[in-house]
């Protein structure tokens, strides 16, 4: 039996700090949640945004912190110490201004299109939400997800010289991102529930339609050109 939404009201609640409300997402993550911070007075898909931008940085710092050591071990294996140090130094430079642009470009991007397809599909279901609605549930989401995974995964990246210890890391992350996967899956059905107000099998499809619909595209293209790869190479 479906829980229906409260009815519609103007917002009343005032803003609540950004903390606040990824606390409250992740600590009750049913799609009552969801309906309590949509009662923001500002529960705007910018305020979203900017939340995936700013989070998408932190990220961006960390991966440049990780990659401090990998950096070291590449350029050990020059054989002059001058190349090694300009390579080492010239590297970590590239690549975290690379980070610090375009993680936030593709993060917002990455959530725009993907909540625009959520959104979409949504209507096939008969949804009453708003894309900016759903925008600002999702980003309460992503956001912190993002912040939690790479936080997880530096010490993995730091320990990349030491094979022993680095192996039983990645195994650990490996075990702590599949349950953090799930959980945050869980989130978003609630997330589409509270924001478009259909039903749970109807967010979920809405969720796994898209991935469904890629692998049946992308199996097709394979039965296609493999074959004709292969008579091509007799």
């Amino acid at each position: 039996m479906e829980t229906l939404p409260p009815a519609a009201t103007a917002p009343t609640a005032p803003n609540s700090k950004w903390y606040e409300i990824w606390m409250d997402v992740w600590t009750h993550p049913g799609e009552e949640a969801f309906w309590d911070i949509l009662k923001e007075k500002d529960h705007s898909a910018t305020r979203g945004f900017i939340w995936i931008a700013v989070t998408s940085l932190i990220v961006a710092v960390v991966n440049i912190i990780g990659y401090v050591p990998i950096s070291r071990s590449i350029s050990s294996q020059f054989e002059n110490a001058q190349n090694a140090a300009i390579f080492n130094i010239g590297s970590v430079f590239t690549y975290g201004i690379c980070l610090l642009i375009l993680t936030p470009i593709i993060g917002v991007i990455g959530v725009a299109i993907s909540t625009g397809i959520y959104h979409l599909i949504s209507r096939l279901f008969k949804s009453t939400g708003t894309y900016s609605d759903l925008v600002f549930c999702m980003a309460a989401v992503s956001a912190p997800t993002s912040i939690i995974v790479s936080l997880i995964a530096l010490p993995q990246l730091l320990l990349s010289n030491f094979p022993a210890i680095f192996w039983l890391v990645a195994i650990c992350f490996g075990i702590v991102a599949v349950v953090l996967a799930i959980y945050a899956i869980v989130m978003q059905v609630n997330a589409i529930r509270g924001a478009e107000k259909i039903g749970t099998w109807q967010a979920v499809l809405t969720i796994f339609l898209p991935v469904i619909i890629i692998g049946v595209l992308t199996a097709s293209c394979l039965v296609i050109t493999i074959p004709a790869i292969v008579n091509s190479t007799r």
